[in-house]
């Protein structure tokens, strides 16, 4: 199964790069309490991203590959999710920067997805890119 999303922005792609790659966006763009980089993690491939939600689930990530400011592509570590991979795209335009996010699940043979489970996933990050864009806005009016 794959679910994408994408948003448009008016800067360029490293400006957005810089927003979402670190592990601790995540307190800025995914409301995460805390969010951090796992120590003893390397910088880049195989580096692990814990989050930490208000309601105290924690979620880590490993970077699979990366090519800065263009993509990155994560798989999910905890909670455990085989086959679950992301990847963030960052394209140039003439006016900004587009962002597109896809997701991709291998799911077993005679599995039904759920409506609500994809609309879960389009909202979660359609509320990420809208914070992305409020983020980019805040740091515009310094």
């Amino acid at each position: 199964m794959e679910f994408e999303e994408s948003a448009f922005y008016r800067c360029d792609a490293q400006r957005v790069w810089e927003l979402i790659r670190p592990a601790q966006s995540d307190i800025l763009l995914d409301e995460a309490r805390n969010a951090f980089t796992v120590p003893g993690t390397p910088s880049g491939i195989g580096e692990q991203q814990c989050s930490v939600r208000h309601d105290g689930s924690v979620s880590i990530v490993e970077i699979l590959a990366e090519e800065a400011p263009k993509w990155l592509v994560v798989a999910s570590v905890a909670p455990a999710q085989p086959g679950f991979r992301q990847t963030y795209r960052l394209e140039e335009t003439e006016e900004g920067c587009r962002l597109s996010i896809r997701c991709s699940l291998m799911v077993p043979a005679g599995f039904r997805s759920t409506e609500e489970g994809t609309q879960q996933w389009h909202r979660r990050v359609g509320r990420y890119m809208e914070r992305i864009d409020e983020v980019l806005s805040l740091k515009d009016v310094k």
